[in-house]
């Protein structure tokens, strides 16, 4: 009781702690540089976090729906490929489902990224913040009820798009501002 479960998130991340210890005493002794993978879970289905991460979000009829909340009838059936909870792109789920799997998605996402946070901090902590390259990317996008679509199962921009942050401390930042003029 009052003790956070040991989510898979919570489990990697742990053991990311654990494997940058070791790595920063390894160099600490030899010098040696070192690399380290670690793979998140979420939010891959299904969507699971602490319970009080739904705290940090507003009441479930703030939250958004789909602005298209269905598959163009121009589209033939074999587009979509998703299980749950939209097993027909052209009839939109209701509101409240819509609502609230968008909701579960953010908590999983807010969930997951404390658990990166974590792995950061204890980077900092072993102070190789300012000497290691920290790259993020995930494997695929995720849809959110667009087009009928949720999850991943598309090549549709939303499938398809993935992110890719990459920080490197010791290249400077560099800000421009871009003017465009017509002419």
């Amino acid at each position: 009781p009052g003790a956070e479960p040991e989510f898979c998130d919570k489990v990697i991340a742990n053991d990311a702690v654990a494997k940058l210890r070791l790595l920063a005493a390894n160099h600490a002794k030899t010098a040696q540089p070192f690399f380290m993978a670690c793979g998140f879970r979420k939010p891959h289905l299904a969507f699971r976090f602490p319970a009080p991460w739904l705290q940090k979000f507003p009441d479930l009829e703030s939250i958004p729906v789909a602005k298209h909340p269905t598959m163009d009838l121009s589209v033939p059936p074999i587009a979509h490929h998703d299980a749950a909870p939209q097993l027909d792109p052209y009839v939109p789920v209701t509101p409240h489902i819509a609502r609230q799997w968008r909701l579960y998605y953010m908590a999983t996402i807010a969930w997951m990224d404390s658990q990166l946070g974590r792995v950061l901090d204890e980077l900092e902590a072993l102070q190789h913040h300012k000497d290691t390259l920290v790259v993020l990317h995930a494997d695929h996008g995720w849809s959110l009820g667009e087009h009928g679509d949720w999850q991943k199962f598309t090549n549709w921009e939303l499938g398809a798009r993935v992110p890719l942050i990459i920080r490197a401390p010791w290249i400077e930042s560099r800000s421009h501002t871009h003017t465009h003029t017509h002419t």
